[in-house]
This record gives structure tokens, sequence and C-alpha cells, in this order.
């Protein structure tokens, strides 16, 4: 399952063209829908998106945009000069499947990563 964007996304999509600039780290790229709009900046070099699941990363790289798995900078080498990144940051619902949790659960309180 891959993250489809929402209200949250949309919001830091209307920030992610403005403010991005050099080497963007776009982390938990999920549908890469902020991967995309770095990409289209003037001022950016490059992008590297990341995420956990395996699905996601080959979306993004369907999309023509670099990407790895990572769990957050696990794989990460290098220095950037922005990092982009809509965490989970719900708390876990003990009712949602692990595959979705994924996507949406930021910890025990929604916090933590």
């Amino acid at each position: 399952m891959i993250y489809e964007p929402q209200e949250d996304s949309y919001l830091l999509l209307k920030y992610v063209k403005k403010c991005s600039f050099g080497k963007v780290l776009d982390i938990g790229t999920g549908s890469g829908i902020l991967a995309e709009e770095a990409l289209n900046s003037k001022k950016v070099k490059s992008v590297l998106a990341v995420d956990i699941n395996k699905e996601a990363v080959k979306l993004v790289k369907s999309k023509g945009i670099n990407s790895k798995i990572s769990n957050l900078f696990s794989k990460v080498k290098g220095r950037f000069d922005t990092i982009i990144f809509n965490p989970p940051y719900l708390p876990i619902d003990v009712n949602e499947d692990q595959e979705s949790r994924i996507s949406t659960t930021g910890g025990e309180k929604g916090y933590e990563i």
C-alpha cells in the first residue's frame, strides 16, 4: 500500500517548490508527490527519495526520480541542502492492519517518528 496524498501533503506541496534548493532528500516519499514538486524547482540540483515501502520506491523510480529503500536515514549517505518529510503522525490503532500502519502510524502516541 502506498500512502495517497491527503491535505497534509498538499499543504507541504505549496512550500516544497518555493523553499527547496540544492540537493534535496525526500524521506518517506510515498507517492513521490513532494519529490516531483522539488524536481520542478529551478533551485534544485538533485532529489533523492527514500521510503521503507518497496512499492513506493518502485513507483517513484518509474517516474524517473532517484529513489531507494531506507528506514528514515538508515541507507542515506551524504549531505543535503533541503530535507522534506511528511511523517506518519497518527497514534497506533490496534484495528489497523500492519501494512497500513507503515504509512499512517507515527508511534504509540503518534509523534515518536
